[in-house]
């Protein structure tokens, strides 16, 4: 038995942990995200479901898609749909709904046109009946996180419809995940990946968050990691792995290392920067946080047991990144 994983609650039956959070109240951000491949045309794509209420003034639901092409970055493109409150319902059987963009536990469905694009989207997923905590449960039951983090379709396979900016593009069995996301306030900084779409394997998929927390900004990022590898789960984001897991965030470059039961994971995920698209987030009390984001970004994974090499991995172009931090990145695009 993995003891850590038990006494972290890491991987537990999912139950609600994919249900609406919000309840009426202010000073709450909650999002659902949804992040693909659709390998045959090089592309990534990012879609999400909002509520934001900030502690004064009037709160907003919001859909917000980015399409990602790895062979003409120039062509990649996102924006936001913002809407009152009164667009935001929660019919039987789903998990929220915004106008007519509608999330489900194994579908997703909605539009958004807007600055001369469009998007479209009718996907059907693989809906996992376990969830995969970021945090451990010690840290939750003490309130610690300003945001909790549940990959609550960690390895996700999106079957369906993409319409964009009038052309179809069919989805069949790509690879992707779907999370799920609540809380007050952002980190300080971070950075986010995942990967369950590895150059001509199918049996690993990889969520992390490298998080730099105020009080602790100095001693580094706080870096927990779950693999899902030849149906094996490894929670490096259980304690006490969390606290001796490492990691290095140089943008756009993420490196990390480390072990879960037997096995060691080494990894680096990087992307170029045109790759990149930044999005501005607003906090419940109006600070700013800046989200440098791409979903056709390069990992490289090593995995080991002692000194012996198991396995190397590789995914060009379909994993996914992202960068956050208070001030705006340098030299990346702008769409929201």
């Amino acid at each position: 038995m993995d003891w850590s994983n038990a006494l972290s609650r890491i991987v537990v039956p999912k139950r609600g942990l994919n249900a609406m959070r919000f309840q009426g109240e202010r000073g709450l951000y909650e999002a659902w995200y949804l992040t693909f491949n659709a390998r045959p045309d090089s592309l990534g794509v990012w879609i999400r479901y909002t509520i934001d209420t900030p502690i004064d003034g009037p709160g907003h639901c919001a859909l917000w898609g980015h399409v990602f092409d790895a062979r003409s970055p120039k062509r990649s493109f996102g924006f936001c749909a913002r809407y009152p409150l009164t667009a935001l319902s929660q019919p039987p059987r789903t998990l929220v709904q915004v106008g007519d963009a509608r999330l489900e536990e194994n579908r997703a469905r909605g539009a958004i046109r807007q600055a001369g694009h469009s998007l479209e989207w009718d996907l059907r997923f693989d809906a996992d009946p376990y969830a995969v905590h970021l945090t451990p449960y010690p840290l939750r039951a003490l309130g610690l996180a300003s945001t909790e983090v549940v990959f609550a379709n960690p390895d996700a396979h999106f079957s369906g419809t993409l319409v964009i900016d009038g052309r179809e593009v069919p989805i069949r069995r790509e690879p992707g995940s779907q999370t799920h996301l609540w809380g007050k306030k952002h980190v300080e900084r971070w950075a986010w990946a995942h990967c369950n779409a590895f150059d001509g394997r199918d049996d690993c998929s990889i969520d992390g968050v490298a998080a730099y927390l105020k009080p602790l900004r100095a001693l580094g990022p706080l870096t927990g990691i779950y693999v899902r590898y030849r149906g094996q789960d490894y929670c490096l984001n259980a304690l006490p792995g969390l606290l001796s897991a490492r990691s290095e965030v140089d943008f756009p470059l993420w490196r990390f290392d480390g072990r879960a039961r037997d096995l060691r994971f080494e990894g680096t995920f990087r992307v170029a920067p045109e790759r990149l698209l930044q999005v501005t987030y607003d906090d419940p009390d109006r600070e700013k946080s800046f989200c440098a984001n791409s979903e056709v970004a390069d990992l490289s994974l090593t995995i080991r047991r002692g000194r012996r090499l198991l396995d190397r991995l590789a995914a060009s172009g379909t994993a996914h990144l992202e960068f956050g931090s208070r001030a705006p990145w340098a030299g990346v695009r702008a769409t929201v």
